[in-house]
C-alpha cells in the first residue's frame, strides 16, 4: 500500500517553491509512486493564494506522450489503472469534494488522466484515507500547526512528508511529531 504523504504549507512559506514541489510530488510519474503527495495542507492565511498558484501551474503543465520532452505527466500503466483512478475521482465527487482541475479522462492516445486537484473533501473521505495510484491530490485548509500535524498523522500510512515554512519552530515540531 502506498501512503497519504502530506505536504504542509505554513503562512511563512515561499509559495512558488511550495507550489512547484506540490506539483512535482503529486503529478510527476503520473502520481504512480508510493511517495506521491496526496494531501496538501495549507494555512488559511495563504490558502487562496496557494490554490490559485497551484491551479495556474497545473494549467501550464503538459499531459501526454512520455517521449515528448515537454510532457510532464504521462499515461498510467494501463486501462484498468486509468479506470480505477477515474472511479476514485468520481467517488471523491460523490463524497462532496470539488474538482478544481482535471477529473476526467485525458485527451490523446494512452491511458491519460490529467492532474486532478480536489478541495472540500472531508478528512474521512476515500481520497483522504485511501491510496489513489494516479495524478490526484487534495487541498485542505488548516488554522494551526497543531491541527495540521494532527490531520497529517490521522491516516494509517505515511511514507513521506514535507513542510514549507520559514519558521524554525514549525520545522522542529514537524520533524519531531510527524509520523512518516
Amino acid at each position: 500500500l502506498g501512503g497519504h504523504n502530506p505536504l504542509i504549507v505554513t503562512g511563512t512559506a515561499e509559495l512558488d517553491r511550495a507550489v512547484e514541489a506540490a506539483y512535482a510530488g503529486a503529478f510527476w510519474s503520473a502520481g504512480q509512486k508510493c511517495t506521491a503527495t496526496r494531501r496538501i495542507l495549507v494555512k488559511e492565511a495563504v490558502y487562496d493564494d496557494f490554490r490559485d498558484r497551484l491551479l495556474a501551474r497545473v494549467a501550464a503543465g503538459k499531459v501526454g506522450d512520455p517521449t515528448d520532452p515537454e510532457t510532464e505527466v504521462g499515461p498510467l500503466v494501463g486501462e484498468s489503472a486509468r479506470d480505477e483512478v477515474l472511479d476514485a475521482i468520481e467517488r471523491g465527487r460523490d463524497e462532496g469534494g470539488t474538482v478544481l482541475a482535471g477529473g476526467e479522462r485525458g485527451d490523446g492516445e494512452g491511458f491519460l488522466v490529467p492532474p486532478t486537484v480536489f478541495e472540500g473533501l472531508a478528512d474521512d473521505a476515500h481520497l483522504s484515507c485511501e491510496e489513489v495510484f494516479g495524478p490526484v491530490t487534495a487541498l485542505y485548509r488548516f488554522a494551526t500547526l497543531d491541527e495540521a500535524l494532527t490531520r497529517a498523522n490521522a491516516v494509517e500510512y505515511g511514507l513521506s512528508a514535507s513542510i514549507f515554512t520559514r519558521d524554525l519552530h514549525a520545522v522542529q515540531r514537524f520533524s519531531e511529531e510527524l509520523q512518516a
